[in-house]
């Protein structure tokens, strides 16, 4: 979990430890599986990786 996502989850729960503790207890999971889930999709589908750059190319031309 990179420095900018805990400064956006701290800036979200403003004041509130709370929030922001369980913004962290929500968030880090999140990014684990979703990091898994997406490692898991180009191990079993090359194509993906090689689809990626296009869209990413793509996206700020529009």
């Amino acid at each position: 979990m990179s420095l900018d996502n805990v400064v956006a989850i701290a800036a979200a729960a403003g004041s509130n430890v709370w929030l922001f503790i369980f913004g962290l207890l929500l968030s880090i999971p999140l990014i684990v599986f979703g990091s898994t889930l997406l490692s898991n999709v180009m191990v079993r589908f090359p194509a993906v990786i090689w689809a990626g750059p296009p869209c990413l190319a793509g996206s700020p031309a529009k």
